[in-house]
Order: structure tokens, then sequence, then C-alpha cells
């Protein structure tokens, strides 16, 4: 049952970069319909196997998160706060499934492994779009049924991933990973988003981390990915991409970041009204209303402080600290690896609202049950078990003490250290 579960999970793990271009009978997403399942599975195998996992601290704290969001039903000024506690509810439920059965190497590189495939579906979606010329706005393009800076960003964080798959497996898996980096980087620049394009870069970042860990072979496909990267960009990326992506610098120096920078001051002036609590969770848009009209908040840390305040940003920054201590503990590899996947993200939060998203909860999710951390756990107890079963010295044992002479030079030697 346990392995229905896991099956489930990277079922909804693989639906989650394309989760909204299919819904079930128009009242849910295909992804919330599997994790329905996946949660359900879930808790009957834990029920009637009687194996559960301690709540680790990253749970906890995502817990504390949820709970706080469910409490501002009592003072929120917008009618989403429902929608959005339920949105966290679910998000719960995906970081304990991830952190339940996901606790070994070969079950996470799976998860990680669904996550890339979903990304080649919208990827495909993407190039289907393109090719038949159907924009999304302003000769952008995308999939999935995401707008293209959510579509840049979710294809950024499985680069890191893929790159990993890439090092670590063989065959069919190793040549999926090997595709997918050029791939998404031509998707990314095809969404001509200006927001997931330093995140773009920060998932590169793996690869030079890496080099050093890489056979002469590994080089030379490492190499031409890369070429193969250039050549596919300098093919098929329009020149009108390239303009609207040129212009990141100028709008990150002196413009408005497509409007955002009067969205966050808006925001920012709503927080001054209730800077504890805040407006609810999921009010940011009926908050800034008054200000600008309905804006969707493109930053996940004043989308927090102005929904939940001080309380809740601090609640998530805890969580967030709880992910960066585990990361940090880990091996050199492994902590290389997840520390991109999270500046990528970072990196993509800052200019979009990602609190709600799938996503993040998922690599909360990873993070937490990383296998690593529980194998060293694991060998630190066996290590205490052995000290303790050691046999007792001679001078442990309770009883007069057996005679045992002392020469000249020991006696001196103890009386002069007294």
């Amino acid at each position: 049952m346990r392995k229905i579960t896991f099956w489930l999970l990277c079922a909804v793990v693989f639906s989650v970069p394309w989760e909204e271009s299919v819904t079930l009978f128009n009242v849910a997403s295909i992804t919330h319909v599997l994790g329905i399942l996946a949660v359900a599975m879930g808790g009957l195998a834990t029920v009637t196997s009687g194996r559960f996992r301690r709540p680790g601290v990253v749970l906890s704290f995502a817990l504390a998160f949820t709970l706080m969001s469910m409490l501002s039903l009592v003072w929120s000024v917008s009618p989403d706060t429902s929608g959005r506690v339920v949105t966290y509810g679910q998000l719960l439920a995906l970081v304990w499934l991830v952190s339940e059965f996901a606790s070994t190497p070969e079950r996470q590189q799976l998860l990680m492994m669904a996550y890339c495939l979903g990304a080649f579906v919208s990827i495909a979606d993407l190039i289907r779009n393109f090719i038949s010329g159907e924009q999304y706005e302003n000769l952008r393009f995308s999939g999935g049924a995401l707008n293209p800076n959510d579509l840049g960003l979710t294809l950024s964080i499985a680069i890191p991933m893929a790159w990993q798959l890439f090092l670590t497996r063989k065959g069919i898996v190793r040549f999926i990973a090997a595709v997918y980096v050029p791939l998404a980087l031509v998707a990314i620049l095809l969404t001509a988003s200006r927001s997931a394009l330093p995140a773009a870069v920060a998932a590169l970042i793996i690869i030079p981390l890496t080099l050093a860990r890489q056979s002469g072979r590994s080089m030379v496909s490492t190499t031409a990915l890369l070429v193969g990267a250039i050549v596919l960009a300098s093919v098929l990326v329009p020149e009108y991409s390239w303009d609207r992506i040129a212009t990141f610098r100028q709008e990150a120096l002196r413009g408005t970041l497509s409007g955002r920078t009067e969205i966050w001051r808006a925001g920012l002036q709503v927080f001054q009204q209730r800077p504890v609590l805040g407006v609810g969770a999921g009010g940011f848009e009926s908050a800034v209303e008054p200000l600008l009209g309905r804006q969707y908040a493109h930053n996940l840390f004043i989308a927090i402080l102005v929904e939940q305040g001080v309380v809740g940003l601090t609640v998530f920054g805890a969580l967030i600290g709880a992910c960066a201590w585990r990361v940090y503990r880990l091996p050199n590899f492994d902590r290389k690896l997840w520390a991109v996947v999270a500046m990528t993200w970072l990196v993509g939060a800052m200019s979009n609202g990602w609190q709600y998203r799938k996503t993040t909860w998922l690599l909360a999710g990873l993070i937490a049950a990383n296998p690593v951390l529980a194998a060293i756990r694991r060998r630190a107890v066996n290590r205490d078990e052995a000290i303790v079963s050691m046999p007792v010295l001679p001078s442990e044992r309770t009883g007069p003490m057996p005679f045992i002479p002392v020469t000249q030079s020991e006696s001196s030697g103890r009386s002069s250290s007294c």
C-alpha cells in the first residue's frame, strides 16, 4: 500500500508543471484529484502499517504556517481567504506525503525525474504554441496553461535536478536529463520572461560547481550540451524575444520592473495599517485594490507580509531557515544540488508570488525527507548503541577495586599532576 501511495505521489509531482492545463469535470485540476487520492491512500497505509515518521522541524513549521493561515479567517478583510486556507492545507499534505514516502535516494530521484518529465509536457505545449503562432501576450509564448513568468521559473528549478540525474544515472534516464537542459533553456528564452532569466542563470551555476566531479567523458558531454543549447537558442528563439530579454538591465535599474515596484509600494502601505497579523491569507489583491486595483503581488515575501503580517513572515522565514539548515548539513555534492535549487527558487520568488505554488512546498518536502541526513542519524544512533553495548571496564564495575601495583615513577607523576 505504501508503494501505491508513492506511485500516486509520483503522478502528483509529474502533473505539477502542467496542472492548470487539465481540469476534470470543470471542477478541479488533475493534480488536485491525484493529490486527494494520494493523501487518502497514504493515510490508510500509515494507519494499517503503524509506520509513521516523527515530524521534523520543516514539517512542523509548515504546519504552524498553515494553522496561522486558518486563524486569519477571524480577522481577514478578503473573501478569498477561505480558498487560500484550503490551498495551504493541501500543500501541507504534499509536504507530509513527500517527507513520509520519499525518504530513500531512489525515491527522491524518481520524484525529481517525475518533475522533469512534467516539465517536458509544458515545454512541448510551449513549442506547439510557438510553431502555431499562438501567443500568450505581446509576442510571448507559454505552455501548460501557465503564464510565461511562472513557466520560466518552473523550468528553471528543474535544471539542477536534471543535471544531478545526468551525473548520477545511466541509460535512458541520463539521456532524458541531458536533453532537458538545452530544451528548457530554449523554452525559457521563448517565454521572454525577464523575471525567469536570473533564475535560469542561478540554476546553471550547478554546472561549474560540479565540474570537479565529472570524468573526461562527462566533460565532453557537458560541452556538447552547452553548445547544443547555444545552437538551438540562436536558431529557434526569434529576434523579438531577444529584444525583450535585452531590456532586463534597463528595467531593473531605471524602470518599474513591469509595474512591480508600484505594486510593492502599495503593498507596503497596506502593511503599515496591519503590521502584526496582516489582512488575512489570500487577501493581497483585495487589500491593494483601493490603491491600484486588483493586482498580483509579484513577490513572495511582500505578499506574506501583507497577508499575514510580521508574525506570518517570521513563521515562513523559520520554515526557510529550517530548510537551509538541513541543506547546510548535507554532504558536499548533495549540498551543492539543493543549495542551487533553493537559490533558483529564491531568485524567482522575489518577483513571483510563489508562497502557494505546489513547487515551493514540494521542494520543502524533498529537503525535509532527504535520505542522506536520515542515514547520518542512523549511523550516529548505531554508534551510540555500540558504545553502550561495549564490555564494562574493570574500573567501571561495582565492588572492591582489584589491587594494581604502582611503580615509583607513576606515583611521582601522579603527585606532580595533582
